[in-house]
Formats: structure tokens, C-alpha cells, sequence
């Protein structure tokens, strides 16, 4: 079975001045747009995944979802799939909201698949440990992760963690110029509004092959 994860990552990017070793925020050169701290964690899961370090992927997938990324929370589904654990797959997978996955058919086809495999007393694990899953990788934690993210925030010229002067100006190496409002706003975006998009990941999900044998 080949399961085809693609994440759209840029790799140029550059760092604001931060002082001391409060979080350090980093836009993109080329966009101006912030790279955010899940998908950071995404993109060095997917590089240690492709090299078979599958416990540095699974860490930094976990600390990805933490902030609520749909595909590192597919990502790990995935992985418990592929060592048959197949409770804990099903748990992690129904933490995702199928509809806002680009391949959403695919991906409910899969999960309908793995639910028509399990048992009923299976099913009833599944619930208990989704359960227990929801309390740190659902809406309202993963809420309150990214707020802590940025109330850690301290940039040059802010007395305040969690405080973006509107007079703060950064130049990127691409020219662009991210001033304290915008960049107020990507933070905010991020963490009030965080939705799944583009820049997350397509994920492509393969055939269960293996619940078949």
C-alpha cells in the first residue's frame, strides 16, 4: 500500500528579531506570509519520514497536531494504520473533519472502510481513546496551544510577550516589508481563525490493501 502525502513548503524564510528565547517568528521571503509553527513541525516530520525515521516523524507530527493540523493528525493515522494498529488509527483519523480535506471522498471512503473492519467492541475502544485523544488534539486544546504560542511571543521593542508593536518593521530578503499590523494579523489569523488550507497539505490517501488480507 502507498499512501502519497504532499505538502506545499516553502523553504525560504526569515526570522524577526526576537529578544531573548521567547518564540521566534519567521515569514516566508518570497509571500511575506507567516510560517506557522505547525507547519514547521509538519515539515520536518515529513523530511524525517521520507529518510525512515519514523520516531522523529511521529514526534514531530504529535507536536503538529497539537496546534490542530489536520495532516499530521493524518499522518499518524496513517502510520498506526501501516503497523496495523488499527484502533489507534481509527481514533486519530476521527479526530479529522473529513469536509475540510481537499480529498474529502477518499478520505471518508477510507475511514468508512476501517470502521466496516473493526468490531463493535473495537469501535467502543476506538470512542474511548478518541475520547481521551480530543482532550489534547481537539478544537478547544488545540485552541489554547496556539494561544500559549502566542502569548510567548516577544519582539524587539515590546515590553509584553504576546504584544507586536504597530510600529515594528521588518524587511525580508524579498523585499517585502511586514509591518507590526500585519504581522498582528497573520499571528491572530493563526491563532483565532486557524483553518486548514492549501499551504497545509494535500493529502492523497491510498488503498487499505492491508484490511483486506
Amino acid at each position: 500500500m502507498k499512501n502519497t502525502f504532499i505538502l506545499i513548503v516553502t523553504t525560504l524564510f526569515c526570522s524577526m528579531a526576537i529578544a531573548g528565547n521567547e518564540i521566534n517568528l519567521k515569514f516566508d521571503n518570497v509571500t511575506g506570509l507567516l510560517i506557522k509553527p505547525d507547519e514547521q513541525s509538519l515539515a520536518k516530520g515529513l523530511d524525517a519520514d521520507k529518510r525512515n525515521r519514523t520516531d522523529s516523524a511521529l514526534k514531530h507530527f504529535t507536536e503538529s497536531a497539537e496546534y490542530g493540523n489536520l495532516v499530521a493528525m493524518s499522518m499518524i493515522g496513517w502510520h498506526h494504520l501501516k503497523n496495523k494498529e488499527y484502533i489507534e488509527s481509527m481514533s486519530w483519523l476521527q479526530l479529522i473533519d473529513g469536509e475540510k480535506l481537499p480529498n474529502k471522498d477518499h478520505y471518508n471512503q477510507m475511514v468508512e472502510k476501517l470502521a466496516a473492519y473493526l468490531t463493535a467492541e473495537e469501535m467502543q475502544q476506538v470512542k474511548e481513546r478518541n475520547n481521551e485523544l480530543m482532550q489534547t488534539y481537539g478544537p478547544v486544546p488545540t485552541l489554547l496551544k496556539r494561544v500559549d504560542w502566542k502569548n510567548n511571543i516577544r519582539v524587539t521593542g515590546s515590553r509584553n510577550r504576546g504584544k507586536i508593536p504597530l510600529s515594528t518593521s521588518y524587511s525580508l530578503k524579498g523585499g517585502i516589508v511586514i509591518d507590526g499590523g500585519n504581522a498582528k494579523s497573520q499571528v491572530d489569523e493563526f491563532v483565532y481563525d486557524y483553518r486548514f488550507s492549501d499551504l497545509d497539505g494535500r493529502v492523497v490517501l491510498g488503498e487499505l490493501e492491508e484490511l483486506d488480507e
